[in-house]
């Protein structure tokens, strides 16, 4: 009963899930619906395959391509659609992620420096232009150089065979790669994939253009690699999250307290943090040596703090959020409010350290990273969507996590 209990859920979940999906992005191609609806169907049919039809031979095992199939055609459609709207259209809105990515791969490639460019004839296309101003958004690029790198390939294959190159092609197929990479180590890989794939409030970041997916990959490639006890490939994925986002940076402490109880030798930790150490220096200094000061405006005084050069309050949750909207601050104060967050960090990261020696496992490793990072995130001087759009997939992952022993 339990299993026909499963096999429900998932079928009732993929329904809703991905007709969600049509109707928000208002599908209306009658090869891709008819696509989808047969797939979801043949999905159904297989559930109940074993308990009703009573057939010797069972398809269950397809009911996973099946879903990577649906995702395939729904995600394939909705990218496809979106870049053709954005190439007809001029003023098509879409996330800055994905603005300042594939302007900072034409940068590199024309031998300027992606950290002290200007981005203002982008925006002017976008609706939010006048907001980006007043932001003080328009000449600064806060995303790390792996964010870049990590399209190289997508970029150069697209420009080439198609004259055009959108960071959300690279975005998808990330999704897709973590998304398998996932099942490696999870228990119930079809409920998971079902709400991984087609997670709305996941989708609709993906879809505009944000780039939180890339350090979703490098945070399952690395919790993979730890379950599989290949330390040092781990501490690499570790090093490459640091360097595609700083959203990533509350995760690195914790790894190295999971280390430390899992209980790899003194040595043997000193080495992963020399290896982390010496490729996050590789990759951040290069850019760092072309410019100090347009490097280190964009990438920390923009982001941790006020004033003429730093980031204004905004967003809808958080300290200085709750601050700002009482009155009790400017949003262009320039307290350092990530100086708060120390000690209660501090805290924290002692009780993850008693936790993690009672039981270091990757499930509870992730778990305790979505709760720093929503401590860290409460104190951040903007809060946006896309960050717990992201927190949600984290989430998801540590609930789906196998329960052993790292």
């Amino acid at each position: 009963m339990r299993k026909l209990d499963n096999d429900l859920l998932e079928t009732a979940l993929l329904f809703i899930l991905v007709f969600n999906i049509l109707q928000v992005y208002k599908i209306s191609n009658q090869l891709i619906l008819t696509a989808v609806v047969s797939l979801v169907l043949i999905f159904l049919i297989i559930s109940f395959n074993d308990d009703f039809l009573k057939t010797k031979f069972s398809f269950k095992k397809y009911r996973l391509f099946l879903v990577f199939a649906i995702a395939f055609v729904l995600w394939g459609y909705l990218i496809s659609d979106a870049a053709l709207a954005r190439i007809y259209n001029p003023r098509y809105s879409i996330h800055d992620g994905a603005i300042i990515t594939e302007e900072s791969y034409r940068a590199i490639f024309e031998k300027k420096n992606p950290y002290s460019i200007s981005f203002e004839d982008l925006y002017r296309q976008q609706d939010n232009y006048q907001e980006k101003v007043e932001h003080g958004e328009v000449d600064r690029n806060n995303y790390s150089p792996v964010a870049f790198f990590i399209n190289f390939p997508v970029f150069g294959a697209t420009g080439y065979f198609f004259n055009f190159i959108d960071m959300r092609v690279t975005a998808v197929i990330g999704l897709f790669v973590a998304a398998f990479l996932a099942t490696l180590v999870i228990k119930e890989k079809i409920l998971f994939l079902i709400l991984f794939l087609f997670n709305p409030v996941f989708a609709k970041s993906v879809y505009f253009g944000a780039n939180d997916v890339f350090i979703l990959f490098f945070l399952i490639l690395c919790i993979v690699f730890l379950n599989f006890k290949k330390i040092i490939f781990a501490t690499f994925a570790l090093a490459l999250g640091v360097c595609t986002k700083l959203l990533f940076l509350p995760f690195v402490p914790l790894y190295f307290l999971y280390l430390s109880a899992f209980g790899i030798s003194k040595n043997s930790l000193k080495n992963n943090f020399l290896i982390f150490f010496i490729i996050s220096l590789s990759i951040y200094l290069p850019f760092f040596l072309m410019n100090p000061k347009d490097f280190l405006d964009d990438m920390f005084v923009y982001n941790f703090f006020g004033g003429s050069l730093g980031r204004p309050i905004a967003g809808f949750v958080g300290i200085p959020q709750f601050l700002n909207k009482f009155g009790i601050v400017e949003a262009s104060s320039s307290f350092p409010y990530f100086i708060l967050l120390i000690p209660l960090s501090l805290i924290f990261l002692y009780l993850s350290a008693n936790l993690l020696k009672r039981r270091p496992s990757p499930q509870l490793l992730v778990l305790l990273y979505a709760f720093f990072f929503i401590l860290v995130f409460s104190f951040s001087r903007i809060v946006q969507s896309d960050y717990l759009s992201y927190l949600s997939q984290v989430l998801l992952f540590s609930v789906f996590l196998q329960k052993k022993r790292g």
